[in-house]
Parts: C-alpha cells; sequence; structure tokens
C-alpha cells in the first residue's frame, strides 16, 4: 500500500511535458502495463508502469489505478491526487467515477465527499439521501421539497426517500397547490387529489375530484366540472389538458365529444381556440382532411407556432397550393424566412403556373449547401452549390497542437480503444482552445483518422465550408464490405453514420441506441439472429461489427419498403410500424412525404441524410453525375411489402 502511494504522489513530479505520440515500444509496454494491472500483479505493473512516466497516457494510468479499485487507497492518497489535479479532465472524470462507486456500495459519506454535481438529477435524488442519512437531516428534506417541487414526476431513484421525506416534511398549501396542479396537468390526475386532499380546502378538493372523474368519463363529468369550477384559477389550463389528453387517444372521439359541449360559453375565446388547436393538430398528424377546417377556424391570435407549421404541412399533403400561400402570407417572421417554407412557396407558385414568383426563390436557395438548396437546384437544372474550402492552418499552430499535452491524451486514448474517454477528454477541454487551434487539432485527427474528433473541431471552430473535412469516407473499407455484403450504396451508409452519430464510436443516445449506426442492442440480436451474422454485447463498440450490423438493418428496411431509400431512412430512425402507418393512399412525391412525416425529428433526419450524400458524392467521391432526384422516389401505401 506504501508503495503505491508513493508511486502515485510522485507521478506529477516524474512526468514531463513532452511531444512524444505514443510509438510501438510505448504502445506494447502499455498494453503489457494494463494486463498486469488487471491481473493485480501490482509489482510487475510498476516496473512497466516506470516506463511510461514521459508519455501523455501517464495520467490516465493514475487515474485508472483509483477508478478501478479505490477502496486499495487511503482516501487521504485519493484527495491529494485529486487536489494536485484540481480543474483537470482526469480530476473530474475520477470524482464522477467515485461517487457512482460508494453509491453503489451505499457508502453515503464517501458518496458526498467525492459527489460534484456530476450525475444528473438522479444525483441530486442521491445527495439527499446522504445527506439525510450522514449529514444535516433538516436541510436534506428541504432539498428534496425544492426538488419535489420543480417536476411533475420525479426519476425513480427518488422513490426510496419519498416516504421518509414524507412522513417527515410539513408542507403549506401554496406548496401543496403547486405541485397538485404540476401533476393534474401532466395526466397524474389521481396522484394530485391525494395531495390536495392534505390541504383541507373543501373547494379545491371537490375540483380535482370532479377533474379526475372528467378525465376517466368526460361524458358524463365534464359539463358538471365546467359549471361548477370554470372560475376557478387554472381552470383554462385544467380544461385544455384533459381535451390533449382525449385527442392525442381519438382525435375523432375528442372532436365528437367537443362539438357535442353545452359549455363552451363559460369558456374564454383563448381557451377554446386552444382546445381546438389540440383537435386541428391532432387531425394534421395523422392526415385526415378535416384538418383542414379546424386549422382554419382557430383565430391567428392563439396559433402557435406548431400549429402554423402544421397549417402549411397539411397544405402541402393534400395539395392546397393557394392555401399554402395564404397561409404562407400570414406566418410569423421568424417562420417566414425558414428555408423549407420558402421552398414550398416557390413549389406552390410553380404548381399555380405562376413560374415567374417561383424562380428567384429557387434560385436564392439554390445558392446553399442544403437540403432545400439541393432540391431548387435540382428543380432549375443548376449546379449544386458545393464550395469545398479546405481550411489553412498556420504551421506553427499545427507544431504547438502536435506537441499538446491533451491533444496527445485524446489522440491516444483513441488509439488503445478508449473511445468513449477520448471524446469525453475532447468535449471536456476544446473551449480552452483557440479556433484556431482547434482547426490545427482537426487537421491532425484527420491524418490520425480519427474522425469524431476532426470533424467536431471543425465544426466547432466554425469551419462550414471545409467539406472534405466535414464529411470525412470513416470507417471507408468496413463500408464498402457491408454494403457489399448486403446490397447498399457505401454512400448511404456513410451518409447516414455521420447523422447517426457524427463517428462516434462509443456514442449513446438517450434511448440507448449505441455505436456508430446508433442501434438499439436489441434491434442489433435481431438482425444477427436473421442474418446469420456473429453477435456479442459489446460489438456496437466495435466499427467493423456495428457498421454491418447497421447495413443488415438497412437491406432489412429495403425488404419492408419496396427498396425505397426515402422510407427505409424515416424506418431506420422512427421504426418501420411508424414508417409503415405514415405511408398515404395516394402517392406523393417524395419531398412531400417527407415534409409531412408526423415526428420532427425524422423529418430532420432524412433531410440531413439526403444532404449528406450529395456531399458525399458530389464533393467528396466524385461522382458528379450524383442528383437528389435520383432518389426521391414517389411514396405510397404500395410501398409497404
Amino acid at each position: 500500500m506504501q508503495f503505491r502511494k508513493l508511486m502515485l504522489l510522485t507521478s506529477s513530479m516524474l512526468m514531463s511535458l513532452t511531444s512524444v505520440a505514443m510509438n510501438k515500444t510505448d504502445l506494447a509496454n502499455f498494453n503489457k502495463a494494463e494486463s498486469l494491472f488487471l491481473a493485480k500483479n501490482y509489482k510487475d505493473y510498476y516496473q512497466v508502469k516506470a516506463k511510461l512516466t514521459k508519455t501523455p497516457l501517464y495520467p490516465f494510468l493514475q487515474y485508472q489505478e483509483i477508478s478501478v479499485d479505490p477502496d486499495v487507497f487511503k482516501q487521504e492518497t485519493i484527495d491529494a491526487y485529486l487536489k494536485q489535479n484540481q480543474g483537470s479532465f482526469w480530476a473530474s472524470q475520477l470524482k464522477q467515477d467515485l461517487a457512482n462507486y460508494y453509491l453503489k456500495q451505499k457508502d453515503w459519506q464517501k458518496f458526498l465527499h467525492y459527489y460534484d454535481n456530476n450525475l444528473g438529477f438522479n444525483g441530486k435524488c442521491y445527495a439527499v439521501v446522504a445527506e439525510y442519512s450522514v449529514g444535516d437531516k433538516a436541510k436534506a428534506i428541504n432539498d428534496f421539497t425544492d426538488l419535489w417541487l420543480s417536476r411533475a414526476r420525479l426519476p425513480k431513484a427518488c422513490n426510496d426517500f419519498e416516504s421518509t421525506w414524507e412522513s417527515k416534511v410539513t408542507l403549506n398549501e401554496r406548496q401543496i397547490r403547486l405541485k397538485a396542479y404540476s401533476l393534474a396537468t401532466s395526466g397524474y390526475v389521481e396522484d394530485a387529489l391525494k395531495w390536495i386532499n392534505k390541504t383541507n380546502n373543501k373547494e379545491l378538493e371537490g375540483f380535482y375530484a370532479l377533474w379526475l372523474k372528467t378525465t376517466q368519463n368526460p361524458k358524463k363529468y365534464m359539463d358538471d366540472w365546467t359549471v361548477q369550477y370554470h372560475k376557478i384559477n387554472g381552470f383554462s389550463s385544467a380544461i385544455i389538458s384533459v381535451m390533449d389528453n382525449l385527442s392525442a387517444k381519438d382525435t375523432h372521439y375528442a372532436e365528437d365529444f367537443w362539438l357535442a359541449f353545452k359549455q363552451k360559453h363559460l369558456l374564454d375565446n383563448k381557451t377554446i381556440n386552444l382546445i381546438n388547436a389540440e383537435i386541428a393538430i391532432g387531425y394534421a398528424r395523422a392526415h385526415n382532411k378535416k384538418a383542414l377546417q379546424w386549422l382554419k377556424d382557430i383565430e391567428n391570435e392563439y396559433a402557435s407556432s406548431l400549429l402554423w407549421q402544421w397549417r402549411l404541412r397539411t397544405a402541402i399533403y393534400w395539395n392546397d397550393y393557394n392555401g399554402y400561400l395564404n397561409w404562407y402570407s400570414e406566418l410569423p417572421q421568424s417562420l417566414k424566412s425558414e428555408d423549407g417554407w420558402r421552398y414550398w412557396q416557390a413549389k406552390s407558385y410553380q404548381a399555380l403556373k405562376q413560374a415567374d414568383k417561383a424562380k428567384p426563390i429557387l434560385t436564392a436557395l439554390a445558392k446553399d449547401t442544403s437540403y432545400y438548396g439541393f432540391l431548387a437546384a435540382d428543380d432549375l437544372g443548376l449546379p449544386y452549390a458545393l464550395n469545398n474550402k479546405p481550411v489553412k492552418v498556420d504551421q506553427k499552430t499545427v507544431d504547438e497542437m502536435a506537441n499538446n499535452q491533451t491533444v496527445l491524451q485524446i489522440f491516444d486514448l483513441y488509439q488503445i480503444k478508449e473511445y468513449g474517454l477520448s471524446f469525453a477528454l475532447w468535449r471536456f477541454s476544446r473551449n480552452g482552445f483557440t479556433n484556431e487551434e482547434q482547426l490545427a487539432i482537426a487537421e491532425l485527427a484527420e491524418k490520425q483518422k480519427i474522425y469524431q474528433i476532426s470533424t467536431s473541431a471543425y465544426a466547432n471552430a466554425g469551419s462550414s465550408s471545409n467539406l472534405t473535412g466535414l464529411y470525412p469516407l470513416a470507417f471507408w473499407s468496413d463500408v464498402q464490405k457491408a454494403g457489399k455484403e448486403f446490397h447498399i450504396k457505401p454512400d448511404v451508409i456513410v451518409s447516414m453514420m455521420r447523422q447517426e452519430s457524427a463517428f462516434r464510436v462509443h456514442g449513446v443516445s438517450s434511448a440507448s441506441a449505441t455505436g456508430l449506426m446508433q442501434l438499439l442492442p436489441t434491434t442489433a440480436a435481431f438482425l444477427a439472429k436473421k442474418y446469420r451474422l456473429s453477435y456479442e454485447d459489446d460489438d456496437l463498440y466495435k466499427p467493423q461489427k456495428v457498421i454491418m450490423l447497421g447495413a443488415a438493418n438497412l437491406n432489412f428496411m429495403d425488404q419492408l419498403f419496396n427498396n425505397n431509400l426515402i422510407i427505409g431512412m424515416a424506418a431506420y430512425n422512427a421504426g418501420q410500424g411508424n414508417a409503415a402507418n405514415w405511408l398515404p393512399a395516394q402517392q406523393l412525391d417524395a419531398d412531400q412525404w417527407i415534409e409531412i412525416i408526423p415526428f420532427g425529428e425524422t423529418r430532420k433526419y432524412v433531410k440531413n441524410i439526403l444532404r449528406n450524400m450529395v456531399v458525399y458524392n458530389q464533393a467528396i467521391l466524385g461522382n458528379k453525375k450524383f442528383r437528389l432526384g435520383q432518389v426521391m422516389q414517389p411514396i405510397s401505401q404500395k410501398d409497404k411489402t
């Protein structure tokens, strides 16, 4: 123990800043040290580690020693390391690891010692539990009250302590009313009623009790609820939330109920319009023609940005070009200037045989390197605006960054396949570099094929015209191999990879989609079984494996949707069930269908991949004959195979 302590604390004296990148000898020593460390052969480990004191990854070894097995070290040793490295990425990362480690052990004293608001909202819940267990109980109760009031529902991490808190806390009526209203308008009316019953406020108890009955049986109770409580503060938002939930479940039922509702005269004009808007948007998302009238009936004064956009999309879906132009003329300026709505303004003019009005709009759009710019260029028969301008960085700056200890750590972490830590260190450090330095880092990373860093650095430095840097042929041999195996064009795979993960090898989304091609583990397992591919749990972090699985998924989508690439892209993102439900009975042009996809994320996703395909083909691969129109096949329910 004392030997390990001595080695750790003297490390800062042994280490020197150096420009030596990880060569073969250092890499071999590092791998040997890793093996010895994992085998807990500490004597030999420290002998090998001593050979690495001047390498950029020496701080990683120090960090790893404590992170993997903190109980081996005395707390004073760990704290001394954190003090020496205060403000560094490694200290920040270690504190997070230690907080997680002691959380799992429920060692609340040590958890609080290392917790630094670094575990998201769940961490705040655990911090309250820790404080209550070993610290100031009154402070813990007050802190939990603040958390409880901050949102309608707390995460599961707070569940265990909530009953303890409830037995100790004294809430005033205002706090209970705020919480109950938040719960009820979020759909948890039954929970809201339980809290309101603690106030002994008979009017509020009656209001929430009838609110609950109304959500369960609106036809029976909505009239009485409105008559009795329409003057109570907050009733408008309450009835809107009820109608919102009804419309989300069944827009037809919500419409029939609302049209027959007898107490509208008790509601103000704003409330009536906002309820109408919920039904209108419900029909618009479902592409029901009834949306046209509902959208029209809402007064502009009460039209949200979302409603305005569905007015436009509904006109696009139903080929109502006069209607589109009328809505566009009334649009708020913030929406009117968006490229997408300008493009459809031009398309509407074209449909109405007013080409003279359409051409100037399309000509202006065609100057942009964007999805709509490419559509406009296709329409006019113009070349795409692809002004590829690789950046020139001062060689002195490049040399300085090539010798920068943090940069070398980022690169070497990637080299040893610590992809997640490599990107985390870059994200932690990047704002400490000037734009010129970031461009130099991007250039260095690109040369080493570390694309998760190069593309991020180019983008962060504002190098939007450097198409070569922003659109690399990342993992190209793996992409080509997977494309050949599953009959998917390589440009499609790399375009999707760029959109899915921005080439982050260890990227994980909030929905647990993982790796370069952002596949769910369940989807990957299904594909591996279907296509008889070998598969292990960590394969989603292996570029060659996950690219092959992503190509298999695209092949599967092709089979489901008649080889229609546009639908396949949407299905890759939103699921094949949703994509199938969105297919129109009548045939739509691809740009029409993309514009009316109900999920905003999926709309943006498909547009960005199509933009990527143009850039890759024309600017990177030299395929000057490629045009966006070549993949924009018409779409209808006939594409569901």
